[in-house]
């Protein structure tokens, strides 16, 4: 949708181009758009003591975890229930497939692997009289869980 000179809200010819995609649950412009996503990757080391000298040893690499923050203005696009659809998605209790850069009607973009949301926190601000809020901020953990997962739908048959 676009909105005319007069405010009115017309059907647009263009594609929704979608910054992310996690599970069924597109991150654009025109729904919930993050202004920044945090990469954190950790790695395990063990203390071996031979002779006097401490030394590290790698074990393993560790999790890797995204933080998404963002921002969702409500009355302008998406409407109110976007946080509710990302719990719905983390709700499933099964990892989701994470697309980078995509269209709506292409399913082409970067696939990242499946991540698992391990929280989701949400922050209105900026009410109205009744007490809507205008602004929700939002921030979205994830944890890598690999790049396959097996589908129990697909297994049954």
């Amino acid at each position: 949708m676009t909105t005319d000179q007069d405010g009115n809200q017309q059907p647009s010819n263009r594609p929704n181009v979608v910054m992310m995609k996690l599970g069924d649950f597109s991150f654009s412009v025109e729904t919930a758009a993050y202004q920044s996503m945090k990469r954190d990757f950790s790695f395990e080391w063990k203390m071996e003591t031979v002779g006097k000298v401490p030394g590290l040893q790698f074990v393993s690499e560790g999790t890797y975890k995204r933080t998404l923050s963002g921002v969702i203005y409500p009355e302008y696009k998406g409407g109110f229930s976007q946080i509710d659809e990302m719990a719905a998605q983390a709700r499933t209790g099964r990892p989701l497939r994470l697309l980078m850069g995509s269209t709506e009607s292409k399913q082409a973009g970067i696939n990242l692997g499946f991540w698992c949301i391990t929280s989701i926190s949400e922050t209105a601000t900026v009410f109205y009289r009744n007490g809507r809020p205008r602004k929700l901020e939002f921030n979205m953990g994830l944890v890598y869980y690999g790049n396959k997962y097996p589908d129990p739908d697909k297994e049954k048959s």
